[in-house]
């Protein structure tokens, strides 16, 4: 579950067309930078919406 979320997020968020924009007008160190601080952000929702998921019994937990 928590591979869907972190999909989801960075497949929003670095988009190639948003991208390009992005380094056009706000320069590629800004961008870089982004890309940088908010992959860590992605994965630790991701972690944390399964945990939430899973406390919740919203899936079901397999052993």
């Amino acid at each position: 579950m928590k591979n869907v979320f972190i999909y989801l997020g960075a497949f929003s968020a670095y988009k190639i067309p948003m991208l390009t924009f992005e380094i056009a007008f706000l320069g590629i160190k800004f961008s870089f930078l982004r890309t940088l601080f908010s992959l860590p952000v992605f994965i630790a929702i991701g972690y944390l919406m399964d945990y939430v998921a899973k406390k919740i019994n919203l899936i079901e937990i397999s052993s």
